[in-house]
């Protein structure tokens, strides 16, 4: 049995394929993943990124603006008038915040947030804890 054949028959086993059942196949790493990739191609801080709503994401337009921050995980203003400012999308930043968005979204709800709704905390995504 090659490598390929034991590394899907174990994948399939594990997202329930070939048992009858569906299963909704959990993705340990987000929202790590997409925090990371959105904030090294678009060059946000992470505070700026952690405090993104969906009213301020325009997937249509290729845009999103930044109009509050997260510090020590409280919602605040910029730092400076320069730091409210329009940045323009790529087609892989469009894809990645449409597969996060949810159906229905609240357009004050927040894009990362923890369970309860609340901003995450900056330290915790940085240090993975």
């Amino acid at each position: 049995m090659s490598r390929y054949t034991k590394i899907a028959q174990w994948s399939s086993r594990r997202v329930g394929i070939g048992n009858g059942k569906r299963q909704k196949v959990r993705k340990p790493w987000e929202p790590w993943h997409s925090i990371s990739s959105l904030l090294a191609m678009t060059g946000l801080r992470i505070g700026e990124l952690l405090a993104l709503r969906w009213q301020d994401v325009e997937l249509l337009n290729g845009f999103f603006s930044v109009r509050q921050t997260v510090y020590e995980g409280h919602l605040d203003e910029p730092k400076s008038k320069r730091s409210k400012r329009r940045i323009p999308l790529g087609p892989k930043c469009v894809e990645i915040l449409a597969a996060l968005k949810p159906t229905v979204a609240a357009p004050s709800a927040l894009v990362f947030s923890a369970r309860n709704g609340s901003p995450l905390v900056g330290a915790i995504c940085s240090t993975g804890n």
